[in-house]
């Protein structure tokens, strides 16, 4: 009987496709593990080949993926080859590391790290597609140990607690990134000049990430103590400021899980004003907007927050165009929000002290000052107005038009609003009913009872 040789199973001939049937012994290889690729040229499929050993050939075990940004045929790689060429690429960077010190790899830096992003295009890997699995995998294999290569080892341990953790295995990432930490605070070539502070630190904000659980947010604080002490030690620099405000964002999401709402929106805005000195119109100045204005805009301050999510919003728009899907489903939440406010409340809305009447429908005389509502005086509404010779009187709400600037107090609109206050800006003769300006919406309101709300034209939604 026939073995397979990726699976080393003994075979049947109906294991086999007529393909595979017909290689030989050493190269035989079962529907399980080969690719029927008779079948996919049957379909009419193009065979893809691979862009640097040039077959088409694929296995299960060696597939050949297009996992980067590369375009046309320059995406498609065996899981092999682009292993090997990891291994290349990462022997002529340790040659070119030895001559420039300061030589920086990674996707922000001036080369590409092979075991974790295409070398082409650049475009980090998904950390739960096939590629960064199987690099991760072998660049621990590459190098096992700091003796190997350091820097590589190193990376390797990095990539490892990258795949673990997206894979949602938070105990093996732990695992990966603990070796890491002890391996930047012990090894030798630290014994005198300390470990790179900025390295450590994001490597235990990385670890502190792993307990953002309810249950587990309290292991996150000593980590960020110890990631708070390295980053100080880098002094006013620009990466010392970035990582302040990771932290500052890991620890609004602790004070999140401890109910502490003030003190998360304190973090997040102390990481909003760090991004927006050193990265503005960047897509994390973009997301700890939208985190904070959600957060005011759930705690009440609805102004502040709808105004913060706009801000987020555009930046976004800016970055990924009015098309993408993440920009219109916030459009779609930030606008379903705004809805929300539309039929506000009903109760008694116009509630008016220290505004003025108008002489001419109040029939007073003059124009007299509001010094308190009522709302049941011998069963209706009535305003106590004050005249110029210092009488005090009730008017019936009916019987009065409020001047425009007249400030009035708005009752009955739920706490979560923020809307508490207002300024007349007109009055409708045609609907019966005031303009109110309430800052960031303008409230249509009858004598008693509110009838519609839109955004205000002095709001920062328009």
């Amino acid at each position: 009987m026939p073995r397979c040789c990726d699976c080393g199973q003994v075979r049947g001939k109906k294991d086999f496709s007529k393909s595979q049937w017909k290689k030989p012994q050493d190269k035989k290889r079962c529907v399980d593990c080969a690719f029927d690729v008779q079948q996919q040229a049957s379909e009419g499929k193009e065979k893809p080949s691979c862009w640097i050993c040039l077959c088409d050939d694929q296995t299960r075990v060696n597939p050949i993926v297009r996992e980067c940004g590369c375009r046309g045929t320059a995406g498609n790689v065996h899981i092999e080859c682009l292993i090997g060429l990891a291994k290349s690429k990462s022997s002529q960077l340790s040659l070119e590391m030895e001559k420039n010190k300061d030589l920086i790899i990674g996707s922000q830096g001036d080369a590409p790290n092979p075991w974790e992003e295409c070398t082409t295009c650049r475009q980090p890997f998904l950390k739960t597609s096939k590629s960064a699995v199987a690099l991760a995998e072998a660049a621990l294999l590459t190098y096992p140990s700091s003796e190997s290569n350091y820097r590589w080892h190193l990376a390797a341990l990095q990539a490892n607690a990258s795949v673990k953790d997206h894979a949602g295995d938070q105990i093996g990432a732990r695992n990966f990134m603990d070796a890491q930490i002890i391996l930047m605070k012990e090894h030798p070539r630290f014994a005198l000049l300390g470990p790179e502070p900025f390295a450590l630190s994001n490597a235990l904000c990385n670890k502190a990430v792993t307990y953002m659980t309810e249950e587990e947010c309290d292991d996150m604080v000593p980590l960020l103590d110890e990631a708070s002490e390295y980053a100080r030690k880098l002094g006013e620099s620009k990466e010392a400021s970035l990582l302040f405000a990771q932290i500052s964002n890991l620890r609004s999401h602790h004070s999140g899980f401890k109910r502490k709402n003030d003190d998360a929106i304190e973090y997040i805005g102390e990481s909003i004003d760090i991004y927006r000195q050193h990265l503005p119109g960047s897509a994390e100045l973009s997301n700890q907007l939208w985190k904070s204005g959600n957060l005011k805009y759930c705690l009440g301050d609805t102004m502040m927050g709808l105004r913060e999510q706009t801000e987020s919003l555009v930046i976004l728009e800016r970055l990924r165009g009015g098309n993408d899907r993440l920009v219109i489903l916030r459009k779609n939440e930030l606008q379903s929000k705004k809805n929300q406010l539309a039929p506000l409340a009903t109760g008694n809305l116009l509630q008016a002290v220290g505004g003025y009447i108008s002489p001419e429908t109040a029939k007073l005389g003059a124009k007299v000052e509001i010094i308190e509502f009522n709302s049941n005086i011998e069963g209706m509404s009535a305003y106590a107005v004050k005249k110029s010779d210092g009488r005090v009187s009730w008017v019936p709400v009916h019987e009065v038009r409020l001047d425009p600037g007249s400030h009035v107090m708005l009752n009955g609109i739920p706490p979560r609003y923020g809307i508490t206050c207002g300024s007349i800006i007109r009055y409708d003769r045609n609907a019966r009913a005031y303009c109110v300006d309430a800052g960031q919406f303008e409230i249509q309101c009858a004598s008693s009872q509110c009838i519609v709300a839109k955004p205000s034209k002095a709001c920062c939604l328009e």
